[in-house]
């Protein structure tokens, strides 16, 4: 009877083989009152990790958010300055097509009062007025 080393407590010794070791505390909190600090502070800590995580993901869907509407808003003002380029050149042809057909207009007729004269001056000549 007794305990002896390397032995197991208890009738059948399915007990313990060693002994409850003996803890000296430095601290003057209760018992379980370290364990439970540990805890909360590791529920503290597991949260300001999601809280965390979480805070990078949003700062990082916000950025994205951002720099894709930038992307837009640049994208519109350069369609913006594209169409304002091609109504300026359309508006430069046509002021040109004019141009040039004023030119064969007034060419136009004035080869038509040319053959007018002339034709005036043939008729003139053969009547002898």
């Amino acid at each position: 009877m007794g305990y002896k080393p390397g032995m197991s407590l208890g009738k059948k010794g399915e007990g313990r083989s060693e002994p409850v070791p003996i803890e000296i505390r430095a601290g003057r909190s209760g018992l379980g009152r370290d364990s439970e600090l540990k805890r909360r502070a590791e529920s503290v800590n597991a949260a300001r990790q999601d809280a965390l995580k979480k805070r990078l993901k949003l700062d990082s869907q916000r950025k994205d958010k951002f720099l894709q509407r930038m992307s837009e808003k640049y994208t519109g003002q350069q369609t913006d300055r594209d169409l304002v380029k091609s109504q300026k050149v359309c508006l430069q042809l046509d002021q040109q097509q004019v141009r040039t057909a004023d030119r064969q207009g007034l060419s136009k007729e004035s080869e038509s009062l040319s053959s007018v004269r002339s034709a005036i001056g043939k008729d003139s000549r053969q009547t002898g007025t």
